[in-house]
């Protein structure tokens, strides 16, 4: 009864542009859109503007406006840490952007910090200057100090008359001879599949850090619009790429809460089970002052020499200056108010931030017509790396640059014809995971398994040999997945999302061994050198394809 019902409960809208995506991206694209008298609606997983990476956030901006400080440095910088395989054209774009579209949010009610009216920033590792332009976030959790301009940017939408759609699920873009025709979704609410038929979607989506057993991203993170793109025929660039954080907290009184890198600028270290110091041996010059893609390799290979704790590493915070107290206050609070011994914090390294993602121009469009895309959802604008900051800036220069062409596209754009037996295969294929009886196969567990063989094979330090094991491993939870039986509704987003993880667990495998070397934070410990005459290069995957863009020299 209930397939029937689900059947023929579908919903058709005729709307110009979709935005697919609840965060500060998706956000700021809808924003820009409706400003040139288009229909926009905008669709989130979760709550729109109170859920994903962007709530969780530190809520940090990257502009160059310092008084030492210039797009230049910023550019210089950002290429740099991405080991020179960054699109240039979109680093460009992010530096010189950055300050208007950033300071834009004031307009919109968001509070920055300040002293004497005067911004505060805050330098972190990799920048030149300091360059990070923080929101006023006291009052807040600390898990939801997002909400300092997320709430602002939700706000702003509603008074702009754009339409935001909660609690539904994107299943599948529909589209007609690589044009974009609408995407088809699930509205949990109303328990009804529905259409819209769009001149242009937005897909601004985040990541997929729920790919791995630990992240600070948290639940819904799981690479839907990459997965959705790959399969409508989008390009993908640098997927091998996935940042490591090396400092969520293990410790149980604190379990899930990412410590800020920065305080290793104040006097934090990390020691090993032994309470050694042990940066200096990884990085002589640097120690505890280094990247984090280094830190998290070190933890590493300190837990896999049993130098561990408990599968990580202490992070000593008992030295650190009253600045750095002040500084990072919020965090400290918390720490004060459980009771935590500050020399006796465990961290471990996390899944943080895809660099890799869908392969956008300066507009934001894909190679799909009329698809667009934008923030943590894309590939190519960090490199092998990404710096501190810049991708909240991401978030509102090109939400700014996705909604403005968008509106354009659909502006001098006709609907495409709908194909309806897209529609009715993608609605049989998700009506086949119901039961007719009661029997029910643990999606759980391949959902545990998945995450599982993520961190075990293709985490901070990858080889050949485990790389393959992963897609062995990949594969036969592929195959589980066909026999997988639900009963109810709310299950229908596992079920998705479950196959959407998976389907990005594979090309990130599958990128990371075909890149024969160690760039970034991409490291294989059977290429450990960096080769730039070989491997200066983007890796593009497409369905069933994959191309390798080469450079003929470092951009300077």
């Amino acid at each position: 009864m209930l397939k029937s019902t689900l059947k023929n409960s579908i919903k058709t809208f005729k709307i110009d542009i979709v935005v697919v995506g609840g965060g500060a991206a998706g956000l700021r694209a809808a924003l820009e859109a409706k400003k040139h008298k288009c229909d926009v609606v905008l669709i989130s997983k979760q709550a729109a503007g109170r859920s994903g990476c962007s709530l969780v956030s530190a809520a940090g901006f990257a502009i160059a406006i310092g008084r030492e400080d210039s797009p230049k440095i910023h550019f210089k910088d950002t290429i740099a840490k991405g080991k020179f395989i960054n699109n240039a054209n979109l680093v460009r774009i992010l530096v010189s952007e950055g300050p208007k579209e950033v300071l834009l949010l004031e307009k919109l009610g968001v509070k920055f910090s300040k002293v004497n009216n005067e911004f505060v920033l805050r330098k972190m590792p990799g920048h030149t200057h300091p360059r990070i332009l923080y929101c006023y976030t006291r009052g807040l959790p600390y898990r939801t100090r997002g909400l300092s301009f997320t709430a602002q940017l939700r706000k702003s939408l509603f008074e702009a008359g754009v339409k935001i759609y909660e609690r539904v699920l994107a299943l599948r873009l529909l589209t007609s001879d690589n044009n974009i025709s609408g995407i088809l979704c699930f509205d949990m609410n109303a328990k009804r599949f529905l259409v819209f038929r769009a001149k242009a979607v937005i897909l601004a989506t985040g990541g997929a850090g729920r790919i791995y057993s630990l992240t600070t991203n948290p639940g819904g993170i799981t690479g839907d619009g990459i997965a959705m793109a790959y399969e409508a025929g989008a390009e993908l660039i640098d997927m091998e790429m996935v940042q490591f954080i090396p400092t969520l907290c293990i410790t149980p009184s604190l379990r899930g809460i990412h410590i800020p890198t920065g305080l290793f600028a104040y006097g934090a270290r990390l020691l090993n089970r032994l309470n050694e110091p042990f940066m200096f041996r990884y990085d002589p010059v640097r120690g505890d002052k280094t990247t984090r893609d280094l830190q998290s390799r070190a933890i590493c290979i300190e837990v896999k020499s049993n130098r561990g704790v408990n599968g990580g590493v202490y992070m000593d915070l008992s030295n650190i200056s009253p600045q750095g107290i002040e500084a990072y206050k919020d965090v400290f609070d918390m720490i004060f108010k459980r009771n935590v011994d500050l020399s006796k914090i465990v961290v471990s390294p996390a899944a943080h931030f895809f660099m890799g993602g869908i392969k956008i121009n300066k507009k934001c469009e894909t190679n799909i017509n009329g698809l667009f895309a934008v923030g943590e959802v894309t590939g190519g604008m960090h490199g092998a790396n990404r710096l501190g900051g810049n991708a909240l800036t991401e978030t509102q220069v090109f939400g700014a640059r996705a909604g403005y062409f968008a509106a354009k596209k659909a502006i001098f754009s006709n609907f495409n014809e709908l194909d309806h037996q897209q529609v009715q295969d993608t609605i049989e294929d998700i009506l086949g995971f119901f039961a007719d009886k009661s029997e029910t196969l643990k999606l759980s567990t391949i959902h545990n398994n998945l995450r599982q063989v993520m961190s075990s094979y293709v985490g901070v330090i990858r080889e050949e040999k485990n790389l393959k094991i992963a897609q062995k491993e990949l594969d036969c939870l592929s195959k589980e997945m066909l026999n997988v039986k639900i009963r109810d509704l709310p299950n229908i987003v596992n079920i998705i999302e479950t196959k959407n993880m998976l389907t990005v667990a594979k090309i990130i495998t599958k990128s990371a061994l075909l890149r024969k070397e160690s760039r970034g934070a991409h490291f294989r410990e059977d290429f450990p050198e960096q080769d730039d005459k070989h491997w200066l290069c983007n890796i593009v995957i497409k369905l069933n394809s994959y191309k390798i863009l080469r450079r003929n020299s470092r951009i300077w």
